[in-house]
């Protein structure tokens, strides 16, 4: 891959010893003059690790907020909610068994996507036990949700990642048998989305530079947890990847190699 012409601002070499009790993490990140972060790691879960630290320094408070979704336990810290949104997400990923599918997945979870997983994990709570909760540069700064996370929570905010767009476990948590008074008074319907995403490929014999070009358009916003963080991953000789992925969610969705560039 050709590599971007990098500006570092900041640049932090880990090694998990200093950081973590867990396993030896080796790994530098650099930060561009926009502040895009670009790790560079031994291994998988050192690469993990980076992007667990890197983005709980850009985005603690939306992965902390989405791990205490999957748990069930909005209503328990921030009460019903309007219209009782809280308590219904809460009973609707129950019913859904989201969390425990996650708790089954980990014993069947390849070794190598496992390792960078957890090294994920470890970054994250290593950013957040050096920094300190009351210390948090962003809205959830003291609050007492703001904890250590597991392998499991990660599991299972990638299992709601695939059903967070929709508002299912809303309708599973107010469903009612037909027929019911309840039902009656107050039919729900599914709603109409609008979500779309769009891509343009150019070939090389229509690009002025002879080389290809993709142009990547996902609908999805700007704010929120559902919100893409641009990153470049390097593991030397195995991994070289630039790109962005959904907040909390380890690895590129969207970007380029030396070889080939994808969208959704």
């Amino acid at each position: 891959m050709k590599q971007p012409l990098i500006f570092v601002l900041a640049s932090i070499a880990l090694l998990a010893s200093a950081c973590s009790p867990g396993p030896d993490y080796r790994v530098e990140i650099r930060r561009t003059s926009y502040g895009i972060p670009h790790i560079q790691a031994a291994d998988l879960p050192s690469l993990g690790f980076g992007e667990g630290y890197a983005h709980a320094q850009d985005h603690l408070c939306s992965l902390a907020d989405q791990v205490v979704r999957v748990r069930s336990e909005r209503s328990l810290f921030l009460g019903p909610g309007e219209s009782e949104e809280h308590l219904d997400s809460d009973f609707g990923l129950k019913a859904l068994g989201v969390y425990e599918w996650a708790e089954a997945s980990l014993d069947r979870m390849p070794e190598e996507i496992r390792g960078w997983l957890q090294g994920y994990v470890d970054g994250y709570n290593a950013y957040l036990r050096a920094t300190g909760t009351e210390e948090i540069p962003g809205w959830c700064a003291g609050e007492p949700w703001v904890r250590q996370i597991s392998l499991a929570d990660m599991a299972a905010v990638q299992r709601a990642l695939i059903i967070s767009p929709s508002r299912f476990p809303q309708l599973i948590a107010r469903a009612q048998p037909p027929g019911s008074e309840v039902a009656l008074a107050a039919p729900t319907r599914i709603p109409e989305v609008a979500h779309a995403s769009n891509g343009w490929a150019i070939g090389s014999e229509l690009s002025s530079t002879g080389g290809g070009l993709l142009i990547a358009n996902p609908h999805y916003p700007w704010r929120g947890a559902n919100r893409f963080w641009e990153k470049h991953l390097t593991v030397p000789g195995e991994l070289d990847v630039y790109g962005v992925g959904l907040i909390g969610s380890p690895g590129v969705q969207i970007g380029f190699n030396e070889h080939v560039a994808w969208t959704h």
